[in-house]
């Protein structure tokens, strides 16, 4: 048993796993667990095992650690990259195996730089200016221009951030559009207008509508006929001409007149606060100062009925 190798295998088994490698750990331990053991002790241990793959996989340890420092050395692996792509496309367990067993100091150092100084030259890749640049994870071609940035970092054809971000901003998508305007729900744009417009018009219609019919209230109520006597609602000056029984009817002359004062209706006053042009008014009568309402004229008293002159009586003769 190669204890020494047992030893060295666990502590890059450990390094690999860290890194995120799980390499199957059966075939090379037995490899070393059989080392100083005869060949024909190894062959009765092959027969023994039941597991053939495993097995399998055991006799072609060597040889396909070979074949693979082989590639290490040649035109295959001549720059960091390719060295790169080749070790992340072999078997873990196959390049575990070559880390403790290789005895090419090329091949060692390869694999070392896989492990450790290639690492750092991969943190390198400027991943938040590409996700200002819009080349994030969701592009399908990310992937692919992720791993070309690390490449050329590891080759040193990017020697800085600024090269790297010259490098990137051509393959920058181009923005997005931007999002649709909201659509207004109801009447469409056209239809509004056309209300609002009528809107307008009818306003204007309405206050030539309340000028005319305050003016029609104003001339009603002035030429309104003062009304029959007895009848209620009928204005003050009528009661005052009522006629007074055994005394003279009073001509329409002599009665009192009372000027018929008209509030201004609110309709009127709104107008005027608006400043909209009214009708021409009729000319009323002007109205008294604000105060008392005039008395009503008292009734005339009642004159005594005249006597008739007694007959004189004559004298007798």
């Amino acid at each position: 048993m190669d204890s020494a190798g047992l030893s060295t295998l666990a502590k890059t088994r450990q390094q690999m796993n860290e890194l995120g490698y799980l390499p199957d750990m059966a075939a090379p331990v037995l490899h070393f667990l059989t080392a100083r053991m005869g060949d024909k002790d190894v062959a009765d241990l092959r027969r023994a095992i039941p597991r053939k793959d495993l097995v399998e996989a055991w006799k072609d340890l060597d040889d396909n650690a070979r074949d693979l420092a082989k590639r290490l050395m040649g035109k295959e692996a001549a720059t960091p990259s390719r060295t790169w792509q080749l070790l992340s496309s072999s078997r873990p367990e196959m390049v575990l195996f070559l880390a403790v067993t290789a005895r090419q100091q090329a091949v060692s150092q390869k694999i070392k730089n896989f492990f450790t100084k290639w690492r750092l030259v991969q943190q390198k890749v400027p991943l938040p200016e590409m996700t200002e640049l819009r080349i994030t994870p969701q592009m399908p071609e990310y992937p692919k221009i992720a791993n070309d940035v690390f490449m050329l970092l590891l080759d040193g054809k990017l020697r800085s951030k600024t090269e790297t971000l010259k490098y990137l901003k051509p393959l920058s998508p181009p923005p997005p559009p931007p999002p649709p305007a909201p659509v207004k729900r109801g009447r469409a744009k056209g239809s509004v207008a056309a209300a609002d417009k009528g809107k307008v018009k009818g306003k204007g219609k309405d206050k030539d509508q309340l000028a005319a019919s305050a003016t029609t209230v104003v001339a009603q109520v002035a030429a309104k006929p003062e009304g029959k006597p007895g009848k209620p609602g009928a204005p003050a000056a009528a009661s005052a001409m009522k006629p007074v029984v055994g005394a003279a009817k009073p001509t329409p002359a002599a009665a009192p007149k009372t000027p018929v004062v008209v509030a201004k209706p609110p309709v009127l006053a709104k107008a005027k606060a608006e400043k909209t042009p009214l009708v021409k008014k009729p000319v009323a009568q002007p109205a008294k100062k604000a105060g008392k309402p005039a008395a009503k004229p008292k009734p005339a008293p009642k004159k005594a009925a005249a006597k008739k002159p007694e007959p004189k009586k004559g004298k007798k003769k």
